[in-house]
């Protein structure tokens, strides 16, 4: 069961801000070695840096009703997450929005806890 999308703490973006977004390139995923691999259940894909996080967070777009967010079963505001991230907030300290308090999970997850001090 969907509910209406909430309201996003990530800024509107006007069309030339987001076309330039739109030229930035990914990060690339690192993979660990196979023969590294071979004996733990570790993670493939190398976690991003903190840099290399703050960086793949920068090309979000912000959509308005963006269908990320409107998937997301929890009802986060990945755009908000998107757009924290992107100014180096990890542990989500963001401005209350009223009707979004569900924001499960700790925005560090997809960084290497190495990259956080």
């Amino acid at each position: 069961m969907h509910n209406s999308p909430k309201p996003s703490i990530a800024p509107r973006l006007e069309k030339e801000a987001r076309r330039e977004k739109m030229a930035l390139p990914p990060q690339p995923l690192l993979e660990r070695p196979p023969e590294v691999r071979l004996n733990d259940f570790e993670e493939i894909i190398v976690p991003f840096s903190a840099e290399q996080a703050i960086a793949e967070a920068s090309r979000c777009l912000f959509c308005p009703g963006a269908s990320c967010a409107n998937a997301c079963l929890l009802g986060n505001d990945i755009p908000g997450a998107m757009w924290l991230i992107s100014q180096g907030d990890f542990f989500g300290r963001r401005p209350a929005v009223p009707g979004n308090e569900r924001y499960a999970g700790d925005l560090r997850a997809g960084v290497s806890s190495r990259a956080i001090v």
